[in-house]
């Protein structure tokens, strides 16, 4: 058909007001057919399929795999500069009423023996000196919740607002009998850290997320064996921070 064919045809059709309605209702019934159907062929190509529909959100699990759950496989996968349980993600503080996913009970699951973050600092040069591999022995701890009440901490810096929580910067205290330099705990808190100020006391507990350690000096009063003085750094988020009333 070429063009004058169809120009005399629309020109006839005008002629014509009953066949030119039949034709647009015509046209419309076709473009409904096309933009229905489509959608009802595909429900039915992916029901003669049997493709399962993928699961809500909601009902994926925290990794957001959609595998069935099965056994964890041994020991830590690293990734990146943390090394990582298989499966591990970070929990979360909720608050509903009957208590899921509530802090007490992350904390009955995974709360550290140690009592003192100079403790885990004793564990950790104990390993290194033995020239043991350090980051198994980091591994004991990342991802863990420190028990109750805490650490007993000083402010080396004033806290800071990031937009959704508060960062601030630690020295854990000192008692008699410690060795090593007081390590450094940085903590991120939904707690209100306004009134916060340099030296002020506090008690820190939380979910220990990275361990690392930097060079402070190198003792070489003896060259045959010098010593290596390091000093730990603990990263704990989310975290509680709580002021302790002055002395």
């Amino acid at each position: 058909m070429d063009w004058n064919s169809i120009k005399s045809f629309l020109r006839d059709l005008r002629q014509h007001p009953v066949a030119t309605t039949f034709v647009a209702l015509a046209l419309v019934a076709v473009l409904l057919v096309w933009v229905f159907g489509s959608s009802w062929l595909a429900e039915k190509a992916r029901q003669w399929a049997q493709v399962p529909e993928p699961p809500p959100i909601s009902a994926l699990p925290p990794d957001g795999s959609t595998a069935a759950p099965g056994p964890l496989a041994p020991g830590p996968r690293p990734l990146g500069d943390e090394i990582l349980e298989p499966g591990a993600q970070p929990e979360s503080l909720g608050t509903d009423d009957e208590g899921n996913g509530s802090r007490s009970t992350i904390e009955e699951r995974h709360t550290i023996r140690e009592a003192r973050a100079q403790d885990i600092v004793a564990i950790l040069e104990g390993v290194a000196k033995n020239n043991q591999d350090t980051r198994s022995a980091q591994n004991l701890f990342l991802y863990r919740w420190t028990p109750e009440p805490g650490w007993d901490c000083y402010v080396i810096e004033l806290p800071k607002w990031n937009g959704d929580s508060w960062e601030i910067k630690l020295e854990a205290a000192s008692i008699p009998g410690d060795v090593a330099p007081p390590p450094v705990v940085v903590a991120w808190t939904d707690t209100n850290l306004s009134d916060v100020r340099l030296r002020d006391s506090v008690q820190v507990s939380g979910r220990i997320t990275q361990v690392t350690d930097m060079l402070l000096d190198i003792d070489k009063s003896t060259p045959h064996k010098p010593e290596v003085r390091r000093r730990f750094l603990f990263f704990l988020d989310p975290a509680e921070v709580r002021p302790l009333p002055a002395p």
